[in-house]
């Protein structure tokens, strides 16, 4: 995928030339103009936004998985903040790890969603047969489904019983330590009749207490996976389109770069290296 570039639409350029005298006023500003029209309607420029776009949706999910695993570590490496004789700070952190938990089950609707939308609207079959085969070889339907309904388990009827839970062991014959461990009620949820098919094939084979880490690490794992794949099928769909707009946006860049220069220059190098 082409790196970043900053590109000038129309009004930005007769704000930044807005003194210039129109008698004055380079060849190249209209040039830019007429490009810019046609990059607007390429449908090249149309798959790159709506391919961006639900990168940046990935990337939302990354950053708050980055912020749940971060709460997890925090937890595991000082269960001294959990013990039982300070029950208010164990209760306020046991609550920021569910507000994090929150936030990413959520995050991860918003991408599913999103990636619907893309599908609707480039509206291929190969596109569908292919993902549902991808989905299947990697075997992401149950953890997804299982992910989707937590969050709507925590949405519409309650946050889950969630226990801090410390113990003390001794390491290789030398001083005790202490470890801690997020665990969730198996029994609480089933509770619940809003689980479906797939998600049950999740629950089934978690213990009456389990450890919702290593269910949510190996998800995000699976659906990184998926999505690197997603993106470079998508690319390939439409190479053809893509290339064609990269084409356009690197004269674009190199017009910009005559009436100021340095606004593009990395971009620039970095396309001819």
């Amino acid at each position: 995928m082409m790196n970043e570039v900053t590109l000038l639409d129309p009004p930005q350029l007769d704000r930044l030339l807005g003194n210039v005298d129109p008698e004055d006023m380079p060849d190249t500003v209209d040039e830019l103009k007429t490009m810019h029209e046609r990059l607007e309607q390429s449908p090249g420029q149309q798959y790159h936004s709506l391919f961006n776009d639900l990168s940046r949706s990935k990337q939302m999910l990354d950053d708050n998985y980055a912020d749940l695993i971060n709460a997890f570590d925090h937890f595991e490496n000082n269960p001294g903040t959990w013990m039982a004789d300070d029950e208010e700070q164990a209760q306020n952190a046991l609550m920021d790890f569910t507000r994090k938990l929150h936030n990413y089950l959520a995050m991860c609707l918003s991408l599913r969603d999103h990636t619907y939308r893309v599908k609707d609207k480039l509206d291929r079959d190969d596109l569908d047969e292919q993902y549902s085969a991808t989905m299947d070889e990697l075997d992401l339907v149950p953890p997804a489904s299982f992910i989707i309904k937590l969050r709507n388990y925590m949405q519409h009827r309650r946050i889950p019983v969630v226990t801090g839970r410390t113990s003390t062991h001794a390491v290789s014959g030398g001083p005790t330590e202490r470890t801690a461990k997020i665990l969730f009620d198996k029994t609480e949820l089933l509770e619940w009749d809003g689980w479906d098919t797939a998600s049950h094939e999740v629950l089934d084979e978690l213990d009456d207490e389990f450890q919702i880490r290593s269910v949510i690490e190996n998800y995000h794992a699976t659906l990184t996976e998926f999505y690197h794949w997603l993106s470079e099928y998508l690319s390939e769909l439409h190479t053809d389109e893509i290339e064609e707009r990269d084409e356009l946006v690197i004269k674009m860049a190199k017009k910009q770069e005559e009436l100021f220069p340095g606004i593009n220059e990395d971009f620039l190098n970095e396309e001819q290296s």
